[in-house]
């Protein structure tokens, strides 16, 4: 198995990517870490983690590629359940803030992946970060 780094790697975005992505670890990594008494929380944790694990060993396998947002995969079930729980019973404080965060963060993160695993399986498989092999 390759030795590509993520982290390297995306620090070869520009600015506002990397602004994009530490947005997607606060809200889905750090944000539950102060609500993990509700099931919610846990469920964001779980899913982010699930999908780094997913993202990591695809990215060794075949470098920074469209492909990855296939990690996400689980947001497929769990966007419609936080959505649900706002609708029906929007809870006060942090934590209703935290939610509708986390649900408009992952509806617009979920779209680009959406459009980035469909441009992979219509060809588009050449990594968008140029190989370097130097960096592990």
């Amino acid at each position: 198995m390759s030795q590509r780094s993520l982290v390297t790697d995306a620090r070869k975005f520009s600015y506002g990517w990397r602004i994009w992505f530490w947005i997607l670890i606060l809200v889905n990594f750090a944000g539950p870490l102060f609500f993990l008494q509700h099931l919610l929380a846990w469920l964001v944790l779980g899913s982010y983690v699930i999908a780094g694990a997913i993202i990591v060993m695809l990215h060794r396998k075949l470098g920074w590629v469209r492909l990855l947002g296939v990690g996400h995969i689980l947001w497929a079930a769990l966007l419609p359940l936080l959505l649900f729980q706002v609708v029906m019973d929007y809870p006060a404080g942090w934590y209703g803030i935290w939610l509708v965060l986390v649900i408009v963060v992952d509806v617009v993160a979920f779209c680009i992946d959406i459009v980035d695993v469909t441009r992979y399986f219509r060809g588009e498989r050449a990594p968008i970060v140029p190989s370097d092999e130097n960096s592990g």
